[in-house]
């Protein structure tokens, strides 16, 4: 990866970060290793790009900034990128114990938001599909930052 790169990808979780902590009154701060620091190792209890300080959390969170991403394979349920991504939150969320978020964006594109519901019966994909505007990949909800936004409150009382 690039030096260009890390900077976008770690200006991206930094940029989430601050959103979260704005919308929760939570603490986040990058985890050890995030983005591609070879250098950092990442402890066995964090998991993800971003940690919660507050351990009560129900989430994981992996944080991707990409120049390209095709939206078109996303729609086509066909997406490489995004299975590979899925496939890793999924371990992350796995080891946690936690239910996985994942923000990610390309360039000149907006935020969005995939969630891996661990929820018994899938209590948070049920809510999801309750509203005709938010899209599904495979199963996993995607939202958009503004309806991220609006529901965030009441996806972390599920999931808590």
């Amino acid at each position: 990866m690039g030096k260009l790169s890390k900077q976008k990808g770690s200006s991206f979780e930094r940029k989430t970060s601050l959103m979260l902590t704005g919308l929760t009154g939570l603490a986040f701060r990058r985890t050890y290793g995030s983005g591609a620091n070879k250098f950092q190792q990442r402890s066995l209890d964090e998991s993800g790009d971003l940690k919660c300080e507050d351990e009560s959390f129900p989430f994981v969170l992996e944080c991707k900034h990409y120049a390209e991403i095709s939206y078109a394979k996303i729609m086509e349920q066909d997406c490489k990128l995004i299975d590979r991504w899925i496939a890793q939150l999924t371990g992350d969320s796995n080891h946690q114990k936690k239910n996985g978020i994942l923000v990610f964006k390309s360039n000149r594109m907006p935020t969005f938001f995939l969630f891996i519901d661990k929820t018994k019966d899938r209590k948070l994909t049920k809510f999801l599909k309750k509203f005709n505007h938010i899209t599904f990949y495979k199963g996993y909800g995607i939202l958009t930052e503004k309806l991220f936004r609006k529901y965030f409150r009441r996806i972390i009382k599920i999931c808590s």
